[in-house]
């Protein structure tokens, strides 16, 4: 890349629409999204969205494609890939010899499994779902907890149903206090993954740790209340995408990853079929405005 182009990039990518607009379009990947979605996601106007986009594309970070009635916005991945090679290119210690950035791994020492803390409010559907499914697809891999700012009295029912039907163990799932993983005598935290979105932004505790984090919203099923199917079926829907996510999540080569690449691909899974608007067009990082790492959501 030459020297005017990355200028181009740069100065394209310093104002902040554009920026979350960018970072958008890299989360959803090479199927795009269209410009009203972009506009709902990000709560800009058409008039600006459409000036924000043509000055992405005319500094080539985005690319437009036609599909049926409606034209595709994408990141343009190989020029971003340049980019980024341009910019580190002369970033080294000493001539020949690169700075490598941490690997994501327990700090315990290679082969302890990495643990992931699964975090919303209530801490009885959604976030207890998600550590069954990792407990058990995490083939030792993982250890998996989950834990709320405002814990319910029990697991709601309907959720262990659902993860007894589908051959995954309930025993000692229980609703819990994120503060049993703060403090000096807590135990680490490797991954830190919200929920939900009704807390997004909400300050937390200081992980022990200094855990990757990420946000995976998911419809919340207990808000569905007009018959028992649909609730059921709501459920079963949860179910689905937690374990889309979380098979996506362990086949990740989390002892080859850096830190900034774990976050990426992090992002990029709570961004997969079923997320919520948050979970691919967040305004912020997913974890903590003013104490450390935050947790997400009701359930």
């Amino acid at each position: 890349m030459r020297e005017a182009e990355a200028l181009e990039a740069l100065a394209a990518l310093s104002q902040e629409t554009r920026l979350r607009l960018f970072r958008l379009l890299l989360r959803v990947g090479d199927h795009g999204m269209p410009a009203g979605e972009i506009g709902d996601a990000l709560g800009v106007s058409s008039s600006n969205l459409s000036f924000h986009l043509a000055r992405l594309e005319a500094a080539g970070l985005i690319v437009s494609r036609r599909d049926a009635r409606s034209i595709l916005y994408v990141a343009a991945r190989g020029h971003v890939a340049r980019l980024v090679e341009f910019l580190v290119d002369d970033w080294s210690d000493a001539p020949g010899e690169a700075t490598p950035l941490p690997v994501v791994a327990p700090a315990a020492g290679a082969g302890e499994p990495l643990r992931v803390l699964l975090l919303c409010s209530g801490n009885s559907a959604r976030s207890i779902m998600a550590e069954a499914i990792l407990r058990r697809d995490g083939a030792g891999r993982f250890e998996a907890f989950s834990a709320g700012s405002a814990p319910r009295a029990a697991v709601d029912p309907l959720a262990l149903e659902i993860l007894a039907e589908h051959g995954y163990p309930t025993q000692g799932l229980a609703p819990k206090d994120w503060r049993i993983f703060a403090g000096p005598d807590a135990p680490r935290v490797d991954i830190a993954l919200t929920i939900c979105d009704a807390t997004l932004g909400e300050p937390c505790p200081h992980w022990q740790g200094d855990p990757v984090s990420a946000h995976w919203g998911v419809a919340d099923p207990a808000a569905i209340t007009r018959s028992v199917s649909a609730r059921r079926e709501a459920f079963e829907r949860a179910f689905r995408v937690l374990r889309r996510r979380i098979e996506a999540f362990v086949a990740l080569p989390f002892d080859r990853l850096d830190r900034f690449a774990a976050a990426e691909k992090l992002a990029e899974i709570g961004a997969m079929e079923g997320a919520s608007l948050k979970a691919i067009a967040p305004a912020g990082r997913a974890f903590g405005r003013s104490r450390g790492s935050r947790g997400d959501g009701r359930r």
